[in-house]
This record gives structure tokens, C-alpha cells and sequence, in this order.
């Protein structure tokens, strides 16, 4: 078989048709890269122009929740005594300072005067009782008219009335005392006179003590009957109690409520009325320790820091001052686990993508 001859001409096209072929390649693989190279620029430049901050991660720790208030020591009550009828003072059964039990008789006054008045006002009963019972028969026989019978009852009623009032009155002539307590006070001496309504003394309840506190409004809401509460007092001693008491209505003047803690067991009471350190063991909460420098002020004045989310977009988030010391402030009102802005959160916006550096922060 012979072989066909290529000509000059096929051959010259053969490889034109190549040269093309690979001029083309060559542009479309070049176009390919400079597309590639375009979006990788374009992507180191918008991430160049994101706003760097410097961010850390933190975890939420649970801490006692401790309310310090100024407060007092004080008794569970006070009372003054006074004379309810007017007399010399004869005999004083209990000093000053000591301790009086419950009725026990504080002040004698002079009571012979009383006594006669007592007796003939019992006599005189013992007549109107009579008088009566002779006009229930002249009554019941119509000897008497009805407005003499109905005298005779009135004076009988009149006769028994003053009998208890004669009696109420030699009792007064005891004072006693209410309840058992320190004679606290003591004004009258024997041979002294004393009217209705004077002041003979003062009897303070030492059977146990209260430390009252007077709590803001805005943390009465976390006070519970029961609650844990501590007083320091002006001598370092401490006493602990629990609330028994909690007021429902604000002082109108300091807009705080009283608040009041039962101590009991004690075996040597502390002076009532002087001041202490009080300390309210409120329940544990999860706070967050951060920088001071962290905090922000929101548009309506609320505290507010700044973190990143996974997308490193801003987010915001409104939080509230536990406690603080040197070494930073506790706050509550985030995540768990969450990432914060530690440096730069100043001159960014919530939503708005950053470019977070995380660092370290020394653990104090």
C-alpha cells in the first residue's frame, strides 16, 4: 500500500491549529489565576479593615451574695412606766440596773386611804343590794312605781361600778412589771409623790436581742423571713441571728425598709442601741469577675459589656454590680461561658464583625 504525502500546505495548517490550541490554554489558565488572586486580595483587605480588639474568655463562678448595712443593736421592747394614780412613794422593791421578773412589784405607793374608801364603798353596797331586793317586792306587789324600782337598780349598778374602781386603784398602787426585764431607769424614791401619768422608770426586755438594719428598696425583694444575718460590733465581737421581721412599708424619708434579726442563747447580752456592722447572707449567685475597665455605660444609663459571638460579630449585654474590689468587679447578667471585649470595646457597636486577638488575663 502506498502512503499518502502530506503537502506543505496541509502541514502548515496542522500546525497552526496547535499554535492556537495552545495560545488559548495558556490565556484561560492564566485568567483562572488572576481571578483567584483578585478574591484572596480581596479577602486580605477586608480583613484588614476590620476593627481589631483584644478579647478573653470567661466563666461564671457561684458566690456568696453578702448586703453590708449599717445598723443596731437593739431590745425587743422598751416600756416606761408610769403611775396610774397619784401617792406617795412608800417602798421601792427593785434598784436600778436590776433584774425584775414579770409582775413583779417595782414601786409601792401609800394605799391606807384607799383601803378605808374600798371598805365603805363596800358597805354601801351591801345597803343598795338590800335597798333592791326590798323594792323587787314592794315592786311585785305595786307598792312602788316603776321608775323607784328602776332607781333602786341604777344605785345598785352605781354601788358595784364604784367598788371596782376602788379596787382598780389600790392595785395601781403596785406598780408592776410587765413583762421581765432591766430596770433600765428608776425616778421615783421613797417619800417622793408622783401624779397620774409621771414616769417612775424604764424596763428594758433583755430576754433576747434584735439587729435592725434599714435595707434599700431596691434589694428588699431578696430579704426573706429566716435569713442568715451577721453583726459586728463596735468592740469586734460578733452575734448572729435570723430575720424575724420584715417591714412592709418604706421609711418616707429614707425610702429604705426596717428589718429585724432575732438573736437568742446568749449568755452575756451586749449594751442595746449601740451601732453595727450588719451583714445579710442573701443566696448564693453565679456572678462573672471582670476588670473594672470593662464596664460601659448603655444610652439609658445601665451597665453594659461587650463580647464576641462565634461569627466575631458584637454582641452587647446589660449586667449588674454585685461587688467589687481591688482586683476587679463581680457582675451578673451573662452567659456562662462567654467571650468578652477586654480592650477596645469603646469604638465598636453591637452586631458589627471585629477582628478578635484573645489574650490571657492574670488571674488574682
Amino acid at each position: 500500500m502506498i502512503k499518502p504525502k502530506l503537502n506543505s500546505v496541509t502541514i502548515a495548517v496542522v500546525l497552526a491549529l496547535v499554535a492556537v490550541a495552545w495560545i488559548a490554554t495558556g490565556t484561560i489558565s492564566t485568567s483562572q489565576d488572576s481571578s483567584e488572586q483578585a478574591q484572596t486580595h480581596q479577602q486580605q483587605q477586608k480583613k484588614q479593615s476590620l476593627f481589631k480588639v483584644q478579647v478573653a474568655d470567661f466563666t461564671a463562678n457561684e458566690m456568696s451574695n453578702i448586703l453590708n448595712l449599717r445598723g443596731q443593736i437593739e431590745a425587743p421592747k422598751q416600756v416606761s412606766l408610769k403611775a396610774e394614780v397619784s401617792g406617795k412613794v412608800i417602798k421601792k422593791n427593785i434598784l436600778k440596773g436590776e433584774q425584775a421578773q414579770k409582775g413583779q412589784v417595782i414601786i409601792q405607793l401609800e394605799e391606807n386611804a384607799r383601803k378605808l374608801s374600798l371598805e365603805s364603798a363596800k358597805a354601801d353596797l351591801l345597803v343598795k343590794q338590800a335597798d333592791l331586793q326590798a323594792s323587787e317586792r314592794l315592786f311585785k306587789k305595786k307598792l312602788v312605781s316603776s321608775n323607784q324600782h328602776k332607781q333602786a337598780q341604777a344605785q345598785l349598778a352605781n354601788a358595784e361600778a364604784n367598788v371596782k374602781q376602788l379596787q382598780l386603784n389600790l392595785q395601781h398602787t403596785q406598780i408592776k412589771a410587765p413583762f421581765s426585764g432591766i430596770l433600765n431607769e428608776l425616778t421615783a424614791e421613797p417619800g417622793s409623790y408622783v401624779g397620774v401619768g409621771d414616769p417612775i422608770g424604764t424596763l428594758v426586755d433583755n430576754s433576747y436581742l434584735l439587729i435592725v438594719a434599714q435595707v434599700p428598696q431596691r434589694d428588699i425583694a431578696n430579704i426573706k423571713q429566716g435569713l442568715p444575718v451577721t453583726a459586728e460590733l463596735t468592740n469586734g465581737s460578733m452575734v448572729q441571728g435570723k430575720v424575724s421581721y420584715i417591714s412592709q412599708s418604706a421609711d418616707p424619708q429614707t425610702r429604705t425598709y426596717r428589718v429585724e434579726a432575732k438573736v437568742t442563747g446568749l449568755q452575756s447580752l451586749p449594751a442595746f442601741g449601740q451601732s453595727a456592722k450588719v451583714a445579710l447572707d442573701l443566696n448564693s449567685i453565679n456572678t462573672h469577675k471582670i476588670p473594672a475597665s470593662m464596664l460601659d455605660l448603655s444610652t439609658d444609663g445601665r451597665l453594659q459589656v461587650k463580647g464576641v459571638n462565634e461569627h466575631n460579630q458584637v454582641n452587647t449585654y446589660l449586667v449588674d454590680l454585685i461587688r467589687s474590689d481591688l482586683s476587679g468587679v463581680y457582675v451578673t447578667g451573662l452567659p456562662e461561658q462567654v467571650t468578652l471585649i477586654t480592650v477596645g470595646q469603646g469604638f465598636v457597636a453591637n452586631g458589627q464583625t471585629v477582628e478578635p486577638q484573645y489574650v490571657t488575663l492574670e488571674k488574682e
